[in-house]
This record gives structure tokens, C-alpha cells and sequence, in this order.
């Protein structure tokens, strides 16, 4: 069984639709986090964005994101901290910025092991601070824990 992080620690709104958006510049990384979301919950809808520009231009419905029934806003943001063009920190900080992401839990997911991202991390607001797995098998223990974390505690 896979130990649930403590994570998210604000509670928000049950969706009636869960949209995750994933901001990942690692092929591989992208590919387990799809992966995961199919195995455990294909009903989740997951979006990705390479970079921190586009993960901003995805969130504020710039081109080519501004339809919205094919981009929709997300309930969740699972966000790396080493992208290019922009941080993570630095999207985290845009993210929490903006009254309409006040409550959307954004969970950072890195490979980074400074504990000063961490703290930098908790400062700009991250719901929650995890270390992405090794491999594939991870990234679905991972997704099926968080999951279940929001089942039981969003409301």
C-alpha cells in the first residue's frame, strides 16, 4: 500500500469533473504522470504544459489555449520546479497572484532535493512539496494516493 503524502493542506471545493493540469518538461516524467492518470483514474482529465510561459498561457486562456471546452481551467496544478523559460517557483508565484487560483491546490512535484525549494516552495504557496518518483510503477502509487487523498478530504 502506498503512504499517502501530507499534502494539501487546504480543503476546497469538490469538483464535479476532475481536471489536472500537469507542467512537466521531462518527456519521460509527462509519460508516467499520463500513464498513472489512465491506469488509476482514467476519468480524470489531464492536460500538460512543458514550460512555466506555457503553463500561464494554458491558466489565463492566452493562444492557443483560449478554448476553453478543450482547455479547461483545472481543479488541480501538478507543478516541476525546474522548467524552462520560467520556474516553477515563478509560475507558483503568478498562480497565487490571481484571485480565480486562490483555492486550486497546486502540488509541486520535483525531482529537487535543496531544502531551500522547499521552504521557497511553502512560502509562495504550494498546497504541498512531493519528490517525484523513479520510475513509471511510482508515478501510479503517486497519482492513486493523491487521489484518494481528495476523495476523502475534499469537500
Amino acid at each position: 500500500m502506498t503512504k499517502v503524502p501530507a499534502i494539501l493542506h487546504h480543503r476546497f471545493q469538490r469538483p464535479t469533473k476532475w481536471i489536472v493540469l500537469a507542467v512537466e518538461d521531462e518527456p519521460e516524467d509527462a509519460a508516467f504522470l499520463r500513464q498513472a492518470f489512465e491506469k488509476v483514474r482514467p476519468d480524470f482529465f489531464l492536460r500538460t504544459a512543458t514550460d512555466g510561459e506555457s503553463a500561464i498561457a494554458y491558466l489565463s486562456g492566452q493562444a492557443p489555449y483560449q478554448d476553453r471546452a478543450r482547455n479547461p481551467l483545472p481543479n488541480v496544478i501538478l507543478l516541476d520546479l525546474g522548467l524552462p523559460r520560467m520556474s516553477g517557483l515563478e509560475v507558483l508565484r503568478w498562480i497565487r497572484s490571481r484571485s480565480e487560483f486562490q483555492e486550486t491546490p497546486v502540488v509541486i512535484l520535483t525531482s529537487s532535493t535543496v531544502p531551500d525549494d522547499l521552504r521557497n516552495a511553502y512560502a509562495a504557496g504550494t498546497s504541498s512539496f512531493i519528490p517525484k518518483p523513479a520510475d513509471g510503477r511510482g508515478f501510479a502509487g503517486l497519482i492513486e494516493a493523491l487521489c484518494r487523498f481528495w476523495e476523502l478530504n475534499v469537500r
